[in-house]
């Protein structure tokens, strides 16, 4: 009978180190795409603060700063400090 319940106890164990690692994989792939959400909305806010400018001039040059930081942070693939998001340059330019 003890072997009986010592197999069953490592069954349960394996069975529930499945499930933890199968939860962190998901945990993992799950903050993957959180990150892709933000900074898509980031980028979204970015997008809608530059077409915000009235002047040609200044609504094309906040577009371009926006572009050149996509292509930074894509080239790196990181993302960068809050201060040089897209939005906040968006916003720096609009003042």
């Amino acid at each position: 009978m003890a072997a009986l319940s010592t197999a069953t106890g490592c069954v349960v164990n394996l069975v529930s180190g499945l499930f933890f690692h199968l939860y962190s994989k998901i945990q993992d792939r799950s903050l993957l795409y959180y990150d892709r959400l933000a900074r898509m909305q980031k980028l979204y806010v970015a997008i809608r603060l530059v077409e915000a400018h009235a002047d040609q001039k200044e609504q094309t040059d906040a577009r371009n700063l926006v572009i050149q930081e996509l292509l930074a942070t894509a080239s790196f693939g990181q993302t960068r400090p809050a201060e040089n998001s897209p939005e906040s340059i968006a916003r720096r330019t609009r003042r």
